[in-house]
C-alpha cells in the first residue's frame, strides 16, 4: 500500500506536489552540473550538454511510444497536448499569436516554471539555459525526425519574463515506419489521457517520477564514462543535492503539526519526492526508527528499463545520508535496496537523542 491514497487527493494538492517534484528534480541537474564544473572544469561542459541530449532522446523516443500506443498522430499538436513531463500541468500559458496548438507548428508562452525558480534563485542562469537549449531539441527531434523547437524569449535569460517556444516540423507526404507499437509503449500509455484534473496530477505525478529516475541515470552515465573524477562528481554532486533538500524539508515541515508523528516519520510522509502517493511500502516504528519498507519504487522501475540499476545503487547509497544531515536526523540508512538485488528496499530513519 501507499502511505497516502492518490486518488482521495484534491486536485490543488496534487497539483503542487508536481510543482514541488520538478523542483526537486532541477535542483538535482543544478548540483551535479555545478558539482562536474567544480571538479572538472572546462571538461565539464561536453559531458553536462551529452547528458541533456541523452535525456531529450530518452523523452522523445518514450512520448513517441506512448503516443503511437495509443493511436495519436506523431506530430507537434500531440506532442504538447499530451506532453510527459508535470510541467504541462503546471506551466503552459496562453499563446501570443496565432492558433495555439496545430500538427505542424505550436506555439505558446511558460510564464511560472518551478525549474527556473529554483535555477534563477541559485544564480544557474547559464546552465538552466544550456539545459532548454538542448534538451529540448534533442527530444523534439527524437520525437519526429523533421521536428524542431525554437525558445528565442527564455526565463533563464535574464531580462526575459517568460519563455516562448514554437515547435515545427515539415508535413509528411508519408509517416515514417516506426514498427509495431512497442510493449514499452503499451506500459507508459497507461499513464495518459486522464479524464479529470485530479488524475491528470496524479498521472503527471507517476510521469515526473520517472522522468526524475531518467534525468539522474542519463548524468550519471555520462559522469561514470570519465572514470573516477566522473564518479567522484556524481557522489559528491548527490550529497550537496541531499543536504540540500533536507534542509529544505525541514525548513517546510516546520510549519506542520506534527504532534501524533515522529520526526523521522514525518521525513518520508510528507517528502519531496511523492512517497507517500506512489511508493507501495510498509512502514513500522520502534526504539530503533522508523523503518518503511518498499515493494514498488518509481525510480526501480526507469532504472530497469534503461539498464541502468548500478547507477541507481549509487543513488542510494548517496542521498540518505545526506538527507538526514540536511534534515538534523540521526540517521537515515538504506538497509537493502532492489538496485543491490533484494526484493525490497529498506530504509530506517532515527532520530538524535
Amino acid at each position: 500500500m501507499t502511505l497516502r491514497d492518490v486518488k482521495k487527493q484534491p486536485y490543488a494538492l496534487l497539483r503542487e506536489e508536481t510543482s514541488r517534484l520538478l523542483r526537486t528534480s532541477a535542483a538535482m541537474y543544478m548540483f551535479l552540473a555545478e558539482e562536474a564544473v567544480r571538479q572538472l572544469g572546462d571538461r565539464a561542459e561536453p559531458i553536462i550538454r551529452r547528458h541533456l541530449r541523452r535525456y531529450g532522446e530518452f523523452r522523445g523516443y518514450e512520448l513517441r511510444e506512448a503516443h503511437r500506443a495509443l493511436g495519436l498522430p506523431i506530430n507537434m499538436e500531440t506532442l504538447q497536448t499530451h506532453w510527459d513531463s508535470a510541467s504541462g500541468l503546471i506551466s503552459v500559458g496562453d499563446s501570443a499569436g496565432g492558433k495555439m496548438f496545430s500538427p505542424c507548428k505550436t506555439v505558446y508562452d511558460v510564464y511560472e516554471c518551478p525549474a527556473s525558480v529554483v535555477w534563477q534563485g541559485h544564480n544557474f542562469w547559464r546552465w538552466g539555459h544550456v539545459y532548454c537549449d538542448e534538451f529540448h531539441e534533442s527530444c523534439a527531434h527524437t520525437y519526429h525526425p523533421n521536428a524542431h523547437v525554437v525558445i528565442p524569449q527564455n526565463l533563464m535569460k535574464k531580462g526575459d519574463d517568460h519563455c516562448a517556444f514554437t515547435w515545427t516540423m515539415l508535413p509528411d507526404e508519408k509517416e515514417p515506419n516506426w514498427g509495431p507499437v512497442s510493449e514499452l509503449g503499451k506500459k507508459l500509455a497507461k499513464n495518459y489521457m486522464p479524464k479529470t484534473n485530479e488524475e491528470a496530477a496524479q498521472k503527471a505525478l507517476i510521469r515526473g517520477s520517472r522522468l526524475h529516475g531518467a534525468r539522474y541515470a542519463t548524468f550519471a552515465k555520462e559522469l561514470l564514462a570519465e572514470g573516477l573524477a566522473g564518479e567522484a562528481v556524481l557522489r559528491e554532486g548527490l550529497r550537496k543535492f541531499s543536504r540540500y533538500r533536507g534542509e529544505m524539508l525541514l525548513g517546510e515541515h516546520q510549519s506542520l503539526d506534527r504532534h501524533d508523528m515522529s520526526k523521522a516519520r514525518m521525513c518520508f510522509a510528507h517528502h519531496d519526492l511523492p512517497y507517500e502517493y506512489l511508493w507501495t511500502s510498509t512502514e513500522t516504528e520502534d526504539e530503533n526508527g522508523f523503518i518503511l519498507e518498499i515493494s514498488y519504487c518509481p525510480l526501480y522501475d526507469v532504472w530497469q528499463d534503461m539498464d541502468a540499476l548500478d547507477v541507481g545503487k549509487i543513488y542510494c547509497e548517496e542521498t540518505y545520508g545526506a538527507l538526514a544531515e540536511g534534515y538534523d536526523l540521526a540517521a537515515i540508512e538504506m538497509q537493502q535496496s532492489q538496485c543491490g538485488g533484494c526484493q525490497t528496499c529498506k530504509i530506517c530513519a532515527r532520530e538524535k537523542r
